[in-house]
């Protein structure tokens, strides 16, 4: 009997303070979103990827380039970066990759916004994802 109580308040202890565990929507955390912007009709993400999820979006009016030249040493395999890319020209245009991206270019049809996905495999980001969302 006394084993028990003893037991039972070790439970009701350990109960009381154990924090309270909350639901996150994706593994690692919120994803890192960024804004960016062109120069010279090239994006260049200078910001560190970080492991798990990144979200960049901008809007164009002209073909681009999209580098990612800071390619975290956190990332691990199946990691993502996601691009939103609005063409808010009246021609489509290309997005192209060059610097930690690889895939063919992607045709930005005029006046819509598309989404790119990369997943890292262990040594690059390759393309896996082009879609048209509007």
């Amino acid at each position: 009997m006394k084993n028990l109580l003893v037991l039972l308040l070790g439970v009701i202890l350990i109960t009381m303070v154990t924090p309270e565990v909350k639901a996150q929507r994706w593994p690692f955390g919120a994803a890192n979103r960024v804004s960016l912007t062109l120069t010279n009709d090239t994006v260049v993400i200078s910001t560190e990827l970080k492991r798990g999820l990144n979200y960049y979006s901008y809007s164009t009016d002209t073909a681009t380039v999209i580098q990612a030249t800071n390619l975290s040493s956190e990332l691990k395999t199946g990691d993502f970066v996601f691009f939103e890319i609005s063409n808010t020209g009246g021609d489509n245009e290309t997005v192209g990759f060059s610097t930690g991206l690889t895939g063919a270019a992607v045709t930005l049809v005029a006046a819509k916004t598309h989404i790119i996905g990369f997943v890292y495999n262990g040594t690059a980001l390759k393309k896996y994802l082009s879609t048209q969302v509007n």
